[in-house]
């Protein structure tokens, strides 16, 4: 059989099929395919197939071919097909754009289906024409169970323009509604960062993950940053209908940033457009920064500061600053108490000896007062 010059009409265009050609041959034996080659725009295929007419129907068949797309490039692919009809085999080899060969089979002799499949690759990106903006030197994915219930063991290496050398380790199960992560390994910033709980799709993205950070070092990926953070958080949320929902827990995050101490603990939530701070306290060096309550359609949020040495915050600081107030109120009608006192500041050419701010504003105004000493700047 062969067929010239078709053409498929689509939603998205016209399909131009060159040519379709194929020999078949029935038998006691054996049922053939053989020279299926399929010509068309950016498409070319070869195979061939075989099935036996009694069960359990050995099936043997192979397709080699080449497409063209447009964000993809050219990607040549070869696979093979054996076993049986109840429990076929598949061997698929990629060798462009990147290199990916997939072996596994299916199991469809019982009343929930089931699979498995062993995928490797090396030198893998995206996007795959052009820069990448993420690269996988080489990985490796397994999966194995039923749609219901499945088991996930993936490994691979991670890196890009913004993204630090990662090491990914994942074990984990799961079902047609999410995953549970037991656990997620990021070895990167010469440190560990672990997860561990479940990642839900259905009905709505939600997630409920124990966080571990062991010796990540910020400076790996931004030099200024040098250090080593340690701790333990929670994070829990959800993406529905009514927005994004966060809440992050730092039950302890320590170790050093630029040769300067540093700790962190509290909480933080938003939700339906609500900020709010739990008894958050962070600290650096001897400056110390603490936010307690909340920001929406009603303010109910106290803050004070400590900073002896701004230089711990930031390098091109310096000089000390002290503070506490209180906000309430709404957005329209905002309640302000503050009081803000700075010494000997520097920043860049820019030197102020002292600067002290009063403020207190309520329902029918208020008073705000700004005072500045020895301002000084230039070259």
């Amino acid at each position: 059989l062969r067929v010239d010059g078709l053409s498929l009409q689509q939603a998205d265009g016209e399909l131009a099929l060159h040519s379709i050609s194929l020999g078949a041959r029935l038998a006691e034996a054996s049922w053939n395919l053989q020279d299926v080659q399929v010509r068309a725009d950016g498409i070319e295929l070869a195979g061939k197939a075989a099935m036996g007419p009694q069960a359990p129907h050995q099936l043997e068949a192979s397709l080699q071919g080449a497409f063209t797309a447009a964000e993809v490039g050219v990607v040549r692919a070869t696979a093979h097909l054996s076993g049986t009809a109840l429990a076929p085999r598949f061997d698929l080899q990629v060798s462009a754009p990147a290199r990916l060969r997939a072996t596994g089979g299916l199991d469809l002799g019982g009343l929930v289906p089931g699979f498995e499949v062993d995928a490797a690759w090396s030198l893998f990106g995206w996007p795959l024409e052009g820069p990448r903006t993420v690269q996988s030197s080489d990985g490796r994915l397994q999966l194995q169970g039923t749609a219901e219930a499945y088991r996930v063991h993936l490994e691979t290496a991670l890196s890009g323009p913004d993204i630090p050398p990662t090491q990914v380790t994942l074990k984990a199960s799961g079902d047609t509604r999410g995953l549970q992560l037991a656990p997620l390994h990021l070895d990167t910033l010469s440190g560990r960062l672990s997860a561990q709980g479940p990642l839900r799709w259905d009905p709505q993205l939600t997630w409920d993950l124990a966080l571990r950070a062991e010796g990540l070092d910020p400076g790996v990926q931004f030099p200024e940053w040098p250090g080593r953070l340690a701790g333990q958080l929670h994070s829990s949320g959800e993406l529905g209908p009514q927005g994004p929902g966060l809440r992050v827990e730092i039950a302890g995050l320590e170790g050093t940033l630029r040769e300067q101490p540093v700790r962190a603990s509290g909480a933080i939530r938003y939700r339906a457009g609500e900020l709010q701070a739990q008894q958050l306290d962070i600290a650096s060096g001897p400056n110390r920064l603490r936010l307690d309550g909340r920001a929406d359609t009603q303010f109910d949020l106290a803050f004070s500061l400590d900073a002896p040495e701004l230089g711990a915050l930031y390098p091109a600081l310096s000089g000390r600053m002290t503070g506490q107030g209180r906000l309430d109120g709404t957005p329209a009608m905002p309640l302000l108490q503050a009081q803000l006192e700075v010494s000997e500041l520097g920043l860049g050419a820019l030197r102020v000896a002292t600067l002290q701010l009063q403020a207190d504003w309520g329902e029918s105004g208020g008073r705000a007062v700004l005072q500045a000493r020895e301002l000084v700047s230039g070259e």
